[in-house]
């Protein structure tokens, strides 16, 4: 893959040796994987059935080929195929020029008949005068940003620095108009157009009505909360045939640690969402592989996000909660209504905290599973930005940035009234200020169940209120299911023994999962030992979660 304006900046400014370094390094081609490539075309080529009809196939970021030259092994390996058109496109004339030697004689190998054609394009702007030209598409886009990179720039003089930036604005500026479904929710800095979105929407449009494309990309964008307009239309206009994801301690990609998905779609309209989701473990490996059907209400409630990281078992548990009410269902400006939210910016915090002061400063370091790990030392002093009333309340208290390989990543306290947060956190409290609600919910948002839902949702780690909005959580009008978790809040809040894990198998009865169910969860969680599984949800705690929540009405 490459940064095809770097490419045409270099040309043009015939830069110095460290600039032309500097070409080389974003320039760097993360070519796709045997495992992922042979498996996305042995899909495709199953989907294009046993038609003699001739297929045209194209790869419109071909890099050295490969992906093609799989797709035609599998293609050989049917029966009753005819003429391959085959079209290799990329902006580096020289890996189109080794696509074509390596295509021809896979081609040459196999006795497959093929039309070849190649171009040295920039493919999103080639691609306007191709849309729906190919019965088969088959990619793996470039995964960066449009933007200057200020290490990048320090090696630039400072006329080819503006230009270089101009043109990128130019060239972000024709991707924007061209392909608005790829274009991010927010920019900052004025930047923000992923290419891998880009290039998921060039492959989709090349591809004809009917057509086949498969498509190898960033795991985060099946989840990420920039992508979701293109993933509601891609969802939308296309029926998904078959997800697979790759984690990143497979380390499939040189120098790129990253989880990854290959994704193969059908360009029609789904009159249901039905595909085949997979899992592949860290020795790359098939773990799971099964059919999964979700309801376009669930796909909507969860912006159109796929958890495939979960596999097909976690998935269909993560539907089965759609019952549940959310976090953002207890919101109210008024009454009993519970308010979420950030308190005051850490933003040169030096500056207005002092020893002495009325409200105590609390950071997201803090903050432990059920307590304070550090009390605080200073306090917001005059000088600094206004206290928010929601301090006057005691709160919850969570996280805002955690880490993705973590063991857990949702990490909840109380924080008494006094005490005001600074951004790293973000704080819920119930407005008229019932703190047995408030532990309950301290408890449920501890939980391996929740936290389950929430990294469904995530791509960033970032523990952002709108995830946690959406989550899933029992019934908190019923007033026993309160106060039984109140009474564990407490336990937990005291350091009592075996708390924690008679709490989470509470908590999954109260979000009616089995035990069999409860482990799968669990089993999302791959730093967590057997042995902690084992004391966690071992018959005796399950048993006496039976016993505490028989006479709930909300644990169903």
């Amino acid at each position: 893959m490459h940064h095809f304006e770097v490419i045409k900046r270099i040309d043009k400014f015939n830069l110095n040796s460290a600039a032309k370094t500097l070409g080389k390094k974003v320039t760097g081609k993360f070519y796709t994987h045997e495992i992922i490539g042979r498996n996305l075309a042995r899909s495709l080529c199953a989907e294009v059935g046993g038609s003699s009809k001739k297929v045209s196939v194209i790869d419109p970021f071909c890099g050295d080929g490969r992906l093609i030259c799989w797709f035609l092994e599998e293609f050989a390996n049917q029966a009753g195929r005819s003429v391959v058109a085959v079209h290799l496109w990329d902006y580096d004339a020289a890996a189109v020029k080794l696509a074509r030697k390596n295509v021809s004689a896979v081609a040459s190998k196999l006795g497959v008949k093929i039309d070849l054609n190649t171009k040295s394009v920039n493919t999103f702007h080639e691609s306007t005068d191709h849309y729906g030209a190919y019965s088969v598409c088959i990619t793996n886009p470039p995964w960066e940003l449009l933007k200057p990179d200020r290490r990048d720039l320090a090696e630039l003089s400072s006329v080819e620095r503006i230009a270089y930036i101009e043109k990128l604005r130019e060239e972000d500026a024709f991707l924007a108009a061209e392909y608005p479904l790829s274009q991010p929710l927010r920019r900052f800095s004025g930047w923000g157009t992923n290419l891998a979105r880009v290039g998921t929407e060039v492959a989709l449009k090349l591809t004809a009505e009917s057509g086949l494309c498969g498509i190898v990309l960033p795991a985060s964008f099946v989840a990420d909360q920039m992508s979701v307009t293109l993933r509601e239309w891609m969802l939308g206009q296309c029926r998904l045939r078959k997800i697979s994801h790759y984690p990143a301690e497979a380390r499939l990609f040189d120098n790129v640690d990253q989880a990854s998905v290959s994704i193969v779609l059908r360009k029609s309209k789904p009159a249901r969402f039905s595909a085949i989701a997979e899992t592949y473990d860290r020795r790359a490996e098939l773990h799971e592989s099964a059919r999964i059907t979700i309801r376009k209400s669930q796909l909507i409630a969860w912006n159109h996000a796929l958890p495939v990281n979960y596999g097909p078992s976690g998935i269909n548990l993560l539907a089965n909660l759609s019952g549940l009410p959310r976090i953002a269902d207890f919101e109210s400006p008024v009454g009993a209504g519970l308010w979420t939210g950030r308190e005051i910016d850490e933003t040169n915090s030096k500056s207005y905290l002092s020893v002495h002061g009325r409200h105590k400063f609390v950071k997201g370091r803090m903050i432990g599973r059920f307590g304070i790990v550090e009390t605080p030392r200073y306090s917001v002093n005059g000088a600094g930005p206004a206290v928010p009333s929601s301090a006057n309340h005691t709160r919850l208290a969570w996280r805002d940035v955690s880490r993705p390989n973590q063991k857990r990543r949702m990490i909840a306290a109380l924080i008494p009234s006094g005490w005001v947060a600074g951004n790293s956190l973000h704080v819920a409290y119930f407005r008229d200020g019932d703190e047995q609600k408030l532990k309950a919910l301290l408890v449920i948002m501890n939980s391996f169940c929740f936290e389950f839902q929430i990294r469904s949702l995530l791509a960033t780690s970032h523990m952002s209120v709108g995830v946690v909005r959406r989550a899933r959580v029992p019934d908190l009008s019923d007033t026993k299911l309160v106060s039984q978790l109140s009474a564990i809040a407490d336990a937990c809040m005291n350091g009592g023994t075996n708390a924690e894990s008679l709490a989470e198998a509470v908590c999954a009865r109260c979000y009616g999962f089995s035990l069999f169910e409860f482990k799968t969860v669990l089993s999302c969680f791959p730093k967590v030992e057997n042995a902690e599984v084992e004391t966690i949800a071992n018959k005796g705690n399950w048993s006496r979660a039976i016993e505490i929540t028989n006479n709930i009405s909300a644990c169903r």
